[in-house]
């Protein structure tokens, strides 16, 4: 009686291998015939994507490294500047006299 519950469970991994293997075979025929382009169109349509994508990626890091040092010029002084205004109320404030 105990092997019922075995039997039980791999009647569900084989349903669940055997709904693997068809669901990946209708997925790949349904994918062939619908597809938009022949299979060397998209890859070349991906290749020339990648590409740009790669270019633009390129072009921003080099935007970025040449305009951070000027951002952080900026916030600097804005920083600093600030800064200094707070420093220069906070010793222009003075204490009330107690009586």
């Amino acid at each position: 009686m105990e092997q019922e519950p075995e039997k039980k469970s791999d009647s569900h991994l084989d349903k669940l291998i055997m709904g693997a293997i068809v669901g990946g075979a209708v997925g790949s025929v349904l994918g062939l015939v619908f597809a938009p382009k022949k299979g060397e169109d998209t890859r070349k349509f991906l290749k020339e994507k990648g590409k740009e994508l790669i270019g633009k990626g390129l072009e921003t890091s080099r935007n970025i490294h040449e305009l951070a040092p000027q951002k952080m010029s900026f916030w600097r002084w804005l920083f600093l500047g600030r800064k200094r205004k707070s420093k220069q109320k906070s010793q222009e404030t003075k204490p009330i006299p107690h009586e």
